[in-house]
């Protein structure tokens, strides 16, 4: 008895679509944490040198006022933002009249005690509130004001 299989060639293939790009030809740092799309023209990566940027044509570099790693972003389709979580900061970017990105610190207008909430890993969104999840505590952002929801201990972690 003999078996064949027609479709073998189509198996061997299957990972034909991606694309693997040598950090020097998009010049930042190798670690990557998170990835999200926009609107089907734009990826977004948490880098390790920042938010990094791709329109499938060019790689651009976003910073975060205190230069950290991008550890998390997140695109709000509805609020027209890229947000960002870094070590002890959270912020978004928002495009000027001109289509480049202005990053506005959020984290900043936080009181002393809650800035030190560690790596922002996780930002989500529910009815126009934001959420971001840190080491050390959940914020919650809502109409300017935030609010700490947990505090996490070392003993839950």
């Amino acid at each position: 008895m003999l078996l064949t299989f027609p479709c073998i060639n189509t198996f061997a293939n299957w990972n034909n679509f991606i694309i693997n790009y040598d950090k020097n030809l998009y010049g930042k740092g190798s670690q990557i944490w998170q990835i999200a799309s926009y609107n089907e023209n734009w990826v977004y990566f948490a880098n390790q040198n920042g938010m990094l940027q791709y329109d499938g044509n060019e790689w651009t570099q976003n910073k975060l006022n205190n230069a950290s790693n991008v550890r998390s972003v997140y695109p709000s389709q509805s609020q027209k933002r890229i947000y960002t979580g870094g070590i002890n900061e959270f912020g978004y970017f928002e495009p000027n009249r001109s289509g480049k990105l202005v990053y506005t610190c959020l984290s900043d207008s936080l009181k002393e005690a809650d800035r030190a909430m560690g790596n922002v890993w996780g930002i989500y969104e529910t009815d126009n509130i934001m959420y971001f999840v840190g080491d050390s505590r959940l914020i919650k952002y809502i109409d300017g004001k935030y609010t700490t929801v947990f505090r996490f201990s070392r003993n839950h972690i």
